[in-house]
Parts: C-alpha cells; structure tokens; sequence
C-alpha cells in the first residue's frame, strides 16, 4: 500500500494509473459530524461513495476517522496502490511519523 503523505490538496483530479484515489472530508455540525469518501480510479471513475454520521467530535478527530473508514475501506476492497487526499494537514501529518515517534 502507498503511503500516506501530505502531497498537496488537487480536488477531483485522477491519480495516475494504477492507483486508486480515496478524496476524504468531513463536515462538523453541533451535535454531529459527517465522514464523506469518494473512491477514483485513474480514468476518473467514481468507484464508491461513502458517507457515515459520527456522533459529536472536533474536526482534528473527524479528520483522522475519516482516514482510517477510507484506509479500512481500501482494505476491504484489496486495493494495494492508493492515494489518500484530504484538506488536513494535522489529520495526515499524523500518519506520516516513524516508529521513533512512539517512544
């Protein structure tokens, strides 16, 4: 699996063949938040759409479980090549530290 890195946010662009792309945001509402997923393939093709409603969280944590539910979701579908865009950066920055950073 590719990983996970901050590459700068390109919207609907495709990611290049063979890669699978999984755009991630979130809404955060008063008493509730929303995890939204569009899976891409390299034509463009929208290959899934996920949407989940979480119970009331920030939007740092939103961010991150809306990370993970794609993470999980290319997974389940044995999507070895991915590309993971999301507009967060504190979200996918924690994704990109080393085993030293658990220590």
């Amino acid at each position: 699996m590719k990983t996970l890195q901050d590459t700068g946010y390109d919207g609907g662009q495709p990611p290049p063949s063979p890669c699978i792309k999984l755009n991630v945001d979130v809404t955060v509402r008063e008493d509730y938040s929303t995890v939204a997923i569009i899976a891409r393939d390299s034509n463009g093709s929208v290959l899934s759409i996920i949407t989940q409603k979480c119970s009331k969280i920030n939007s740092l944590v939103a961010e991150v479980k809306a990370i993970l539910v794609a993470l999980n979701h290319a997974i389940i579908n044995n999507w070895t090549s991915i590309v993971v865009e999301n507009d967060c950066k504190n979200a996918i920055k924690g994704f990109e530290g080393n085993d030293e950073d658990c220590h």
